[in-house]
């Protein structure tokens, strides 16, 4: 039980039920099931998987489920670690796409923050290239955060990676977000954090409308999720795909009819 673990469950799928449905999650009707990044040994993230496999192969064996949402990054910048870890794809990197192919036998949709690296002290980092790890990996779906008038929040990072890959791929908001904390509250929380939820429980709703469609059949593939999601956007920032904001700002309605249509 933590302020920042507490905050992104009610964003997936609080109830809202302290606040008569006002702070309502995503997907109130969605189970979580949490876990805990063991140790940042030698360094949080970067090259550093520690127990990332067992934690999802866990949760896939024993509760079944169907994606993950990760509000986690390596923090180079607040961490001093070398400014040039930015946008590399490292082995944590390399385990997460392997997992998103085949994570107990099945693919796994997995949600990732960008991370918060714009403009940080160390780096000195202002505009591009700042992507955190494993935010930079290929197979997740990257999540960048806007402001509520749907600008990129200055602290969201930007890519492209290293080897000149688009990242994030989608954004939402993730500035002064309310949320749940321990003990029955709320309050407002800012970070890619924030919006990876959000769009974690976007796609636990896609979901739901696939299963009406195709009782029976199993989950869509991750990169057929992840399609969804960038063919359902609404483009905001710089025309068209961009570094700052990936393809756009996730939309549920959209998504969600363009797979009725479809369907």
């Amino acid at each position: 039980v933590a302020d920042h673990a507490t905050h992104v469950a009610g964003t997936v799928g609080g109830s809202g039920a302290n606040s008569g449905g006002t702070y309502r999650g995503m997907a109130p009707g969605a189970r979580i099931i949490s876990g805990l990044y063991n140790a940042c040994v030698p360094y949080c993230l970067y090259e550093s998987p520690n127990d990332f496999e067992d934690d999802y192969t866990r949760a896939r064996d024993v509760f079944d489920i169907e994606l993950t949402t990760n509000s986690i990054g390596a923090n180079i910048d607040p961490n001093g670690y070398p400014c040039d870890w930015m946008g590399d794809y490292e082995s944590t990197s390399r385990l997460l796409d392997r997992l998103v192919t085949n994570t107990s036998g099945e693919p796994l949709i997995m949600c990732f923050a960008a991370g918060n690296e714009r403009g940080g002290a160390n780096c000195g980092l202002g505009t591009y290239r700042c992507m955190s790890v494993p935010a930079g990996a290929k197979n997740i779906i990257t999540v960048g955060a806007t402001t509520s008038t749907d600008g990129s929040a200055s602290f969201s990072s930007w890519g492209p990676t290293d080897d000149g890959r688009t990242k994030p791929e989608v954004c939402a908001t993730g500035v002064s977000v309310t949320s749940t904390i321990p003990g029955g509250g709320y309050a407002d929380m800012s970070g890619t954090s924030m919006s990876t939820p959000a769009t974690a429980g976007t796609t636990c709703l896609i979901l739901e409308q696939w299963h009406i469609l195709f009782p029976g059949a199993p989950d869509p593939l991750p990169e057929t999720m992840k399609a969804i999601l960038i063919n359902s956007t609404t483009d905001i920032g710089p025309a068209n795909v961009d570094y700052q904001t990936g393809f756009g700002l996730v939309n549920a309605l959209n998504a969600v009819d363009n797979l009725i249509a479809g369907g």
